[in-house]
């Protein structure tokens, strides 16, 4: 089935490329909560992407877990304990690589765009990525 948003959709939905979202999934695949399990009423669990979606758009935001039953139809819970433990298991994996202070070179070219657009002194928004 293809894809229901194209790349530069899927980013403004959710405030992270494809590509990062799908490395994620891969990474955790062997996560036991991102296991698609049978429930007590013998029935398959949602799909553990569609657990990823929803917690991440909570992260992305900010919104109440229960915001996105209607359509990803997850329940609050589920929804509320996968954007915990995503973020727990984002930061074991990837802290050390991207949660780390910038290199002088690395602010540099981070503040200087910002500073033509009008934010002198900005490292970084999330209003200013698009």
């Amino acid at each position: 089935m293809p894809p229901v948003f194209d790349d530069r959709d899927f980013q403004t939905r959710f405030l992270v490329r494809r590509s990062v979202l799908l490395r994620i999934d891969l990474a955790f695949k062997d996560e036991s909560f991102f296991q698609q399990c049978i429930n007590a009423t013998g029935l398959q669990q949602a799909h553990p992407l569609k657990t990823v979606v929803a917690a991440f758009r909570v992260i992305a935001y900010g919104k109440a877990a229960d915001r996105s039953d209607d359509y990803v139809r997850v329940s609050r819970s589920t929804v509320a304990r996968a954007t915990k433990l995503l973020l727990e298991f984002i930061l074991r994996r990837w802290k050390s690589t991207y949660l780390r202070r910038p290199s002088q070179s690395e602010l540099k070219q981070t503040m200087e765009p910002n500073a033509k657009r009008g934010f002198p002194g900005c490292v970084d928004s999330l209003d200013c990525i698009h």
